[in-house]
């Protein structure tokens, strides 16, 4: 046994301390290279450099001491006592350091399987960080690996290629760079996140204040980015569905993408203050994220163009091209950009601004957007659910609870609830609730007044019906009372049919819609994130959905009977209706024409010389509500249009861009068949006309109406 003591003075390079042996540096002392091997140990008071701790090497800093760029392997341990400090120090797997109250800690490596304890006391540096490394092949969730700094120091959390990391809450002043797997990571304020060339992140929180990255290579899927975060995605990088919460922020830059079948999704209004928003790079124009859908925009959110200076004006133009989706297209400069967005819009449901010290076109929603994405399918709070113990409130349930279920057979099945989860929504954006009044479809049937939201299905006959399609104003109605209101989810293991105040409906089914994904609830219980692949009726959904006309509207019929013999008044306002549809031409100076005459289903119009654009207008309505709600179908629809044919100077011509195109100003989406209605202001284009000629254009209606007699027209905007 040796006992070797460096004063104060002297220096020394190299050596070795080896089982038994201890080696004491005074104050004043240096040393520097040295090996400390099992058994070996040494006391610091002055400075070491470069020392590597073997494997039951050991090491103490004591008062004046410190220590620097020191390699700790796996069974080696250094700790620095009050008065000490460890700076740039490397701890292998299976290493430890430990800083004693009173000691200071100034950048840290780590590798996964270290432990770095900073006792009561402990002193982290001002701008120090911990900077931690997991390997190919490591497995690591939080908080175990004795990451007791974990909230105490700045941390950089180092997810290399084959390494996995799980549930990271990433502090001020850290971050996370992944290039391998990452796992519910959430990025508090003041932190990063880079997502590099090969590496994953799955469903990662930005909250306020954080930024995220991905870059070339990166994939990034279901992220939610709070208010005040920001995820910018570099080109080549990827998303898959991110959902933008109140005064989030994602910007796709140019060669980024989003995967097909993705969603983008806005959750509720933002404020001039936070803004909520998605940019997009400029350039060649067409399907700006194809296959992508977005959802959620609504007043207070902007979609951005990142097009420089683009030379204005710029004019935005919305096709409804099915119940619930249309095409959302920016103009300007002759380049068109086309957006996917899920709900129900108008043409003037949008604002542009061009914005010049930015570079930006923003299109913003206006107030009578109608979001068709918050499909909501939830129980209002006092709702009983049959459970093998009786009733229970549906707030009062969780995780791990089981409710009475209908089996293939009709009887009642216990079934283990997965996840439960609630959220305050507005009726402005997702709809009113439906009241269905106690005894509505049968005696005891509800057993009590049932409150749902408009998309929740009820079973009926073997398949589900949305409570939206069932409203007659009587027996179900919708409660215009309450303009937020509470929604509760119960989710099974598989979706099913639950009994909900003695009517079976439906659990909840993630599908991945705006109010589907674990970021919009907050859970109930100790389940706190849902983690799972997105759910599609057609493969999924306990029974299929069914909304054909054929179907609902005998039962409407019937459950409308019944409130009518038990004296329920309807509630609705009376509105007439009328067939006829106003049809009218509008040139681009802004003339009116009107019809010449007509001939069986072809409408014919004069067509002044000049006039080579019209846009043909007229009435427009929702046959869900013109007709009645069992007719599942919320398009704004003006009149259904087969051919065109323009007789001009000796020249017939078929007018038939409608039939052709995908994306046209003012059209619904395209038919099956060579048809297509209008959204009340279609576009036709006429092409080249002989000079002076005086036109005739014959339209053929294939169908029109009915429509409200109060409804207001929508036209299209420019700026």
């Amino acid at each position: 046994m040796t006992d070797t003591t460096v004063s104060s003075g002297q220096a020394i390079s190299g050596g070795a301390i080896t089982s038994g042996n201890t080696m004491t540096v005074l104050s004043g002392a240096v040393i520097s290279q040295t090996d400390i091997y099992s058994g070996g140990s040494l006391v610091v008071s002055g400075a070491d450099y470069n020392t590597t701790l073997m494997s039951g090497g050991s090491e103490t800093v004591a008062a004046g001491g410190s220590s620097y760029y020191a390699s700790i392997q796996s069974a080696g341990s250094l700790l620095v006592q009050a008065g000490g400090s460890a700076t740039h120090e490397t701890i292998a797997s299976g290493g430890t350091l430990e800083i004693a109250s009173g000691g200071t800690i100034n950048d840290i490596d780590l590798v996964s399987g270290a432990t770095l304890t900073l006792d009561p006391g402990a002193v982290v540096a001002p701008g120090s960080v911990v900077v931690f490394h997991i390997e190919n092949g490591q497995d690591v969730s939080w908080p175990t690996n004795g990451a007791s700094y974990i909230g105490k120091v700045p941390t950089i959390v180092s997810v290399e290629h084959g390494g996995i990391a799980r549930q990271t809450d990433v502090v001020s002043g850290g971050s996370l760079n992944v290039a391998g797997t990452s796992y519910n990571a959430t990025l508090m304020s003041d932190t990063s996140a880079t997502i590099e060339n090969s590496g994953s992140a799955f469903y990662t929180v930005v909250s306020n204040g954080a930024a995220m990255a991905v870059q070339s290579g990166g994939l990034a899927i279901h992220t939610q980015i709070d208010c005040g975060g920001t995820m910018v995605v570099q080109s080549g990088g990827v998303i898959n569905d991110v959902d933008l919460m109140s005064g989030g922020l994602l910007a796709l830059q140019s060669g980024a993408s989003a995967a097909a079948g993705s969603l983008i999704v806005f959750h509720g209004a933002a404020t001039d203050s936070s803004p909520s928003g998605l940019i997009v790079a400029g350039g060649a124009g067409g399907n700006v994220l194809p296959n992508v859908v977005i959802q959620g925009f609504g007043a207070g959110n902007t979609i951005a163009v990142q097009d420089g200076d683009n030379g204005g004006p710029s004019a935005v133009t919305w096709v409804q091209t099915a119940t619930n989706e249309g095409t959302l297209t920016l103009t300007y400069a002759g380049v068109s950009y086309n957006f996917t967005l899920s709900g129900q819009y108008q043409a003037n449901s949008f604002t542009i601004t061009d914005d010049a010290s930015t570079g930006r076109t923003i299109i913003g929603a206006g107030t009578n957007a109608t979001d068709g994405s918050d499909t909501a399918h939830c129980f209002l709070p006092g709702t009983a659910i049959a459970t093998p113990d009786g009733l229970r409130a549906v707030e009062t349930l969780a995780a791990g609870d089981l409710v009475m279920t209908r089996g293939n057979d009709g009887t009642p099945v216990a079934a283990e609830l997965v996840w439960a989860g609630a959220q305050v929504i507005s009726a402005a954006r997702h709809g009113h609730p439906v009241c269905i009044r106690a005894n509505a479809l049968a005696d005891g049937v509800p057993s009590r007044d049932l409150f749902v939201t408009p998309e929740h299905c009820i079973f009926h006959d073997g398949g589900f019906i949305p409570a939206r399609m069932l409203v007659n104003g009587r027996s179900i109605f919708l409660d215009e009372t309450q303009a937020t209101y509470t929604v509760h989810h119960v989710e099974t293991g598989k979706h099913a049919i639950v009994l909900s105040e003695n009517l079976w409906s439906e659990t909840f089914l993630d599908t991945g819609d705006a109010l589907g994904r674990r970021a919009a609830f907050a859970a109930q219980g100790s389940l706190a994130r849902r983690i799972g692949p997105v759910k599609t009726w057609a493969a999924d959904a306990a029974v299929p959905l069914t909304t054909g006309r054929d179907v609902v509207e005998p039962l409407y019929r019937a459950i409308e009977a019944r409130a009518k013999a038990a004296g329920f008044a309807d509630k609705r306002a009376m509105v007439e209706t009328t067939d006829d549809a106003d049809l009218h031409l509008v040139t681009e100076d802004g003339r009116t024409i009107s019809a010449l005459r007509r001939a069986d289903d072809v409408v014919l119009f004069r067509l002044p010389a000049g006039v080579t654009r019209v846009w043909l207008a007229s009435r427009a309505d929702q046959p869900a509500a013109a007709i009645g709600p069992f007719v599942d179908d919320r398009r704004t629809l003006g009149v259904l249009v087969g051919r065109v044919t323009l007789w001009d100077s000796g020249e017939t011509r078929a007018v038939s861009a409608h039939l052709d195109t995908d994306a046209i100003s003012g059209w619904a989406g395209r038919e099956a068949v060579p048809m297509r209605w209008t959204a009340g202001h279609a576009q036709l284009d006429l092409g080249a006309r002989a000079p002076h000629s005086i036109g005739l254009l014959g339209v053929q209606i294939v169908a029109a109406g009915p429509y409200r007699c109060d409804r207001v027209e929508d036209v299209a905007l420019s700026a």
